[in-house]
């Protein structure tokens, strides 16, 4: 019997098996996939930076399928990804083509399987409910509506369950006024979905698990033998979604009003008044600064915050018993969800602990109050849970190691607890398509009026990013990304006042449901949410748009808060911005011969230029991928008087 090495040896060699089943050969991927090899092989922690072009997917699920293709009796290998849009790439592109290969050197394919959360799959007495009230009240969609019916009834009975299977019909998005959160699984409703009860015994029995992060930090703990954390860059965002807690007190107050109606039980007019209590607390305590973490200040608002934790708690558990044999509507949903919410963030609020702190914070217009709790590290458990579950650990991505000369991923590390690593690489293609850039003037105005804020946005530069915009476009689709869903809406409208119709990403959807209409012609998409996880290509992989706009840093806005608290320092921020843009900038080169044009409308990305002195901001140059670092040295720069790109003066490389 072959080694696990000689078959990789016999599958990535230039005429090897990758090519003769339609695959390319990448000398890249073929070390890669050794480094794969080794982490199966060898105890520990793993960090293997691949930038776009390597073929991570195949590189990784190559040597994990083999391994167990030569272990049947192993357990099972656990791949977990960030986005939806990857893991349906992984299991119904990439593993089929793998298992291919198995075959065709004499191995027997692996049997694999896909877990997702409950928010993936149809509800169907909710999905019918729904979809039968908005034929009563929108008739002219009638005919789609009982198209999207029978599908979720087939789906449900015979199918996957999973509501976003409907894209793979050729539908751009849902039916006009069905969101997602109206169809779904919810976690506290009875199961009404036999797929899904399908879905986690395929899980349970399968040897090779398609998972995401979000599964893997909340309920996975089943033994494994390696655990592949594709897109681990995002790891650490997924513990602070889920161990941040925040919380509106009118929101509050509102949902447990809409609790006691929905009950019919009589109104506790002790819980108003100490919500609306803390609503006055918190305005007196107002300084028209955006945060306030002085625990000697929030100490006025602990007697109230902790009598309101026990009938909120009592609301809790009456809401679980009412909806234990029912599905929720979207309002009751919400409902129960805030009240869940609640109950969690007052139950954390105390006294400042070494590794987190307590928050009050106003809304930058409207001065709505809100409190948090906020961990320094929530992360820093991942590598202790890691270790119940298996002693082989790979985490990849194409942005994880540090803004530093020589290779590290420290910074990694120390965000997930991780002491050392017993496997370090990154790994770049020599070639792997063609950029240019074009850059904002040094003189144009900064996005926003104050670094921390997102609503106040600077008209100047909202219209040389418009002119930015509109200028790509003539070259045909463009793709816009944006840092917040609130810049999202007036980019769009700024676009709308001109003239011109985007695409606009709203929130509370999926990105996954506007690239139907943007692959179909010359159009605009406008974005916070398609950073990564999202490859815009044709049918045959061919490229289907070159311009890509970032319109600002996606500089953090709890970042200032964290950075008050000590908590993270400019350099922990300027890492996370570097990633989230080598990210961005990934999607526009999806082949080997893809060209494009990257446009940045943000002043504070340093141009490189001969004469400009280096800031703060200077670190952020390696979110340009190295193997296109000459080619942003001429980047031209965009003129804001003639809404054009030209030359600059020679430029120095740094």
């Amino acid at each position: 019997m072959k080694t696990l090495n000689e078959y990789l040896d016999e599958i990535f060699s230039e005429n090897g098996v990758v090519v003769a089943c339609g695959g390319r050969y990448n000398k890249e991927q073929a070390q890669y996939a050794k480094s794969i090899a080794y982490a199966l092989e060898n105890e520990g922690f793993n960090a293997l930076e691949a930038e776009t072009g390597i073929g991570k997917s195949i590189g990784y699920l190559t040597p994990a399928m083999l391994y167990l293709a030569l272990n049947p009796e192993s357990p099972k290998i656990v791949v977990s990804t960030f986005t939806r849009l990857l893991q349906k790439q992984v299991i119904t592109k990439d593993v089929p083509f793998v298992n291919k290969m198995l075959e065709a050197v004499g191995l027997q394919p692996i049997d694999v399987a896909l877990r997702m959360g409950r928010g993936s799959f149809f509800s169907m007495e909710r999905t019918v409910r729904h979809v039968q009230e908005k034929t009563i009240e929108y008739p002219q969609h009638k005919a789609i509506y009982e198209k999207f019916l029978l599908f979720a009834h087939t789906s449900c009975a015979s199918g996957s369950g999973i509501w976003l299977d409907w894209f793979d019909l050729g539908y751009e998005s849902l039916p006009p006024y069905i969101k997602s959160q109206d169809i779904c699984l919810l976690q506290f409703q009875s199961v009404d979905n036999p797929a899904y009860e399908m879905h986690k015994e395929n899980a349970n029995n399968c040897a090779l698990l398609i998972t995401n992060h979000a599964t893997m930090a909340n309920f996975f703990k089943d033994e494994a033998k390696a655990v592949f954390f594709d897109e681990s860059h995002e790891i650490e965002k997924t513990y602070e979604e889920l161990f941040t807690k925040k919380l509106q007190f009118s929101r509050m107050q509102q949902q447990y009003q809409y609790a006691i109606a929905m009950l019919g039980k009589r109104l506790n007019r002790e819980v108003i008044t100490l919500i609306e209590s803390l609503i006055n607390k918190a305005h007196s305590l107002d300084e028209k600064s955006e945060y306030i973490t002085n625990p000697d200040t929030l100490f006025v608002l602990n007697d109230d915050i902790k009598r309101l934790y026990e009938p909120l708690s009592k609301l809790k558990i009456l809401l679980e018993s009412h909806f234990s044999n029912k599905a929720a509507s979207s309002e009751e949903a919400e409902c129960y969800q805030v009240i869940l919410h609640s109950c969690a963030v007052l139950s954390k609020w105390g006294a400042p602990q070494k590794y987190s702190a307590n928050v009050l914070g106003f809304s930058d217009i409207r001065r709505i109050p809100s409190i948090a709790v906020i961990q320094k590290t929530p992360a820093s458990i991942f590598a202790l849970q890691m270790k119940k579950i298996t002693k082989h650990v790979m985490l990849t991505s194409a942005t994880i190691s540090d803004l530093s000369p020589n290779l590290s991923f420290r910074s990694l590390g120390f965000a997930l607890g991780i002491r050392e690593f017993i496997q370090q690489k990154a790994i770049s293609p020599e070639h792997y398509g063609d950029l240019d850039f074009v850059i904002a003037e040094r003189n144009t105005p900064k996005p926003t009026k104050a670094d921390s804020s997102e609503f106040t946005f600077d008209a100047d530069w909202l219209l040389n990013t418009v002119n930015m915009i509109k200028y790509a476009k003539k070259s045909g689709a463009v793709l816009v990304l944006t840092a917040s869903f609130g810049e999202n809406e007036v980019l769009c409208d700024l676009l709308r006042s001109q003239g011109i119709e985007p695409i606009e990403h709203v929130k509370g959807t999926s990105v996954i449901q506007y690239l139907g209409e943007f692959k179909k012609g010359k159009r605009i998409l406008v974005s916070p949410g398609a950073w990564e996880g999202v490859s815009v290509v044709g049918k045959d992989g061919e490229q289907l748009f070159s311009n890509l706009v970032i319109t600002r840093l996606p500089i953090r806005p709890t970042f200032f808060l964290m950075k008050s608290l000590n908590f993270y320092t400019w350099m922990d921020e300027c890492t996370k911005v570097v990633t989230k843009m080598r990210q961005g900038i990934g999607r526009i080169i999806r082949g080997p011969n893809f060209k494009g044009t990257i446009y940045i409308a943000d002043p504070r990305m340093p141009s490189l230029s001969e004469g400009h002195p280096k800031s703060d901001y200077a670190v952020l140059v390696h979110a340009i991928p190295k193997r296109f670092r000459a080619q942003y040295t001429q980047a031209k720069v965009f003129n804001s008087k003639t809404s054009k790109p030209e030359e600059i003066r020679k430029i120095v490389m740094v």
